[in-house]
């Protein structure tokens, strides 16, 4: 009955190229424990293999609400409605995270994108200033900021290859 067994045979079937059968082991070990983060974790993440986007986003908020908010999986859940272009979204979990942990880089890194995905310069031009604070040598960050002021998208041709070569990792 321990869910982590459980979970850890889902895991292997995925290994083994069976996404059914892990999702059916994901689904087991919920039951067996309703709050268990892991699972609701894995089997979302198992979701968006499937493309069942709606119910990996309930999965990850499920995982959120029961790890008392965890900042980890809330940023992860918030860098997976960026990747879904759902913007508006971002921004609403990640102000929140990084209003209760302003020395977060990871998360003002994706709510500063958001931003500048919907328009929003001085807003996005705002989260990588204080990134750049904690990060003084991040050439990504510099290119970002030098980007975002010239009108530019923050992650143009010029800033993504410039990461590429540059880039140092971002201190938490």
């Amino acid at each position: 009955k321990n869910p982590a067994i459980t979970l850890l045979l889902g895991r292997l079937e995925l290994a083994n190229g069976s996404l059914t059968k892990a999702l059916d082991y994901a689904n087991k070990a919920i039951s067996l424990k309703n709050n268990y983060v892991e699972g609701y974790v894995f089997r979302s993440q198992l979701k968006v293999q499937n493309n069942d986007i709606s119910a990996a986003i309930q999965d990850f908020q499920a995982a959120a609400y029961y790890s008392e908010n965890n900042p980890q999986i809330i940023l992860q859940l918030g860098v997976l409605l960026y990747n879904l272009k759902q913007y508006e979204n971002t921004v609403s979990i990640l102000e929140k995270l990084v209003a209760v942990m302003p020395d977060y880089s990871d998360a003002r890194y994706f709510l500063g994108l958001a931003y500048d995905k919907l328009g929003l310069a001085d807003d996005a031009i705002i989260q990588f200033v204080q990134i750049q604070k904690m990060n003084p040598d991040n050439q990504e960050i510099i290119q970002i900021l030098k980007n975002i002021r010239a009108g530019q998208s923050a992650l143009s041709l010029q800033a993504v290859s410039q990461a590429s070569n540059d880039s140092t990792t971002l201190k938490r």
